[in-house]
């Protein structure tokens, strides 16, 4: 039995808590439930807070088996600290082992995207292992349904492996807790209606991501291409699509805005993407293409289950604060304490 192993042992008192097949560290603890969890029977049937003993052993577990995001000496010692910041009940008795696996995970995601360079390569590469490319599930399914999904995606599953109830709480316990000074919100052309204010209860953090996109977008091809930049720097097709929804907002008497605020979300990806305007403007500002791409198509789907009132999954969750984190830093706001 390997020394991480026997550090959680004692912590316990139970003979294996790792089924995970996901670290050959774990590969002598036992697959049986039943033996898994002989020694906590009396938590058997709900989630759990552990005491500051188990925590100061699982913590010193933890730092031998996930490796923190470059060098880190305190790194258990961080581990046990943001455990002990929850007062409420994480741990699932069921996946003991993932919870606790994934809670080493999520702090060292967190700690990455710290980074001053969101996209860099390897940021890029342990947020792609962690989260995969992204799934379109669907947004009548239940909550559980769309998580499964995320994992068939390649959402590494140790990252919500805790209770649903529980599990913005260990976001920010880990780090994602996020502070913003409003973001500008766009000014109409023509008030042909009753005023409106972008709602920030609902999607508070996309809308920074998506207004902050549309901005950015705006302003660096505006400032090559002057006021021609939406025919220079935007296909036909994609302007006529635009030009369309103003008018149906003009017609119906609604305010009617700028047409960038008429682009699909994905329309930005495309638009940021393209060769020339990608090199010309964009390149400085995110430096990695395919992975600032695949980001925002991983947020298209939460996105989606936003703008139709849907409650997020924890996947969905997960993918939002981390995808938004990277692109707002990107663009220059520092979100996360």
């Amino acid at each position: 039995m390997n020394k991480a192993t026997s550090a959680v042992k004692g912590a316990f008192g139970t003979d294996a808590l790792f089924a995970t097949g996901q670290l050959r560290a774990f590969d002598d603890a036992l697959a049986n439930f039943r033996q898994q969890t002989l020694g906590i029977s009396g938590i058997l049937n709900s989630a759990f807070l552990p005491t500051a003993n188990q925590i100061k052993f699982i913590s010193s577990a933890l730092g031998n088996v996930i490796e923190p995001f470059g060098s880190n000496p305190s790194w258990a010692a961080a581990l046990a600290s943001r455990m002990a910041t929850l007062q409420t009940a994480w741990v699932l008795p069921d996946n003991l082992g993932q919870s606790m696996l994934g809670f080493a995970r999520l702090s060292r995601l967190s700690d990455v995207l710290h980074v001053e360079e969101p996209f860099a390569t390897p940021v890029s590469k342990l947020v792609a292992e962690e989260l995969g490319l992204g799934v379109e599930s669907n947004l009548d399914d239940e909550a559980i349904v769309r998580d499964a999904a995320a994992v068939e995606g390649g959402l590494n599953p140790e990252l919500i492996a805790f209770p649903p109830a529980a599990y913005n709480r260990v976001l920010f316990a880990v780090g994602f807790e996020f502070q913003f000074t409003s973001v500008q919100v766009p000014q109409t052309l023509e008030e042909n209606g009753p005023s409106i204010e972008f709602d920030p209860m609902h999607g508070y953090v996309l809308t920074q991501v998506e207004q902050g996109l549309r901005q950015v977008v705006e302003k660096h091809l505006r400032d090559l291409n002057g006021q021609k930049w939406e025919k220079q720097r935007i296909s036909e097709k994609m302007r006529a699509r635009w030009s369309e929804r103003q008018a149906e907002a003009r017609a119906a008497g609604s305010p009617v805005f700028n047409l960038i605020q008429y682009a699909d979300f994905l329309d930005l990806a495309d638009i940021i993407g393209q060769g020339d305007n990608w090199s010309d403007a964009f390149h400085e500002i995110f430096g990695n293409r395919e992975d600032l791409i695949v980001s925002l198509r991983r947020l298209h789907p939460v996105r989606k289950a936003i703008a139709h009132s849907r409650p997020l999954s924890r996947a969905e969750v997960l993918t939002l604060v981390s995808e938004a984190t990277r692109v707002l830093r990107a663009l220059g706001s520092q979100v996360l304490h």
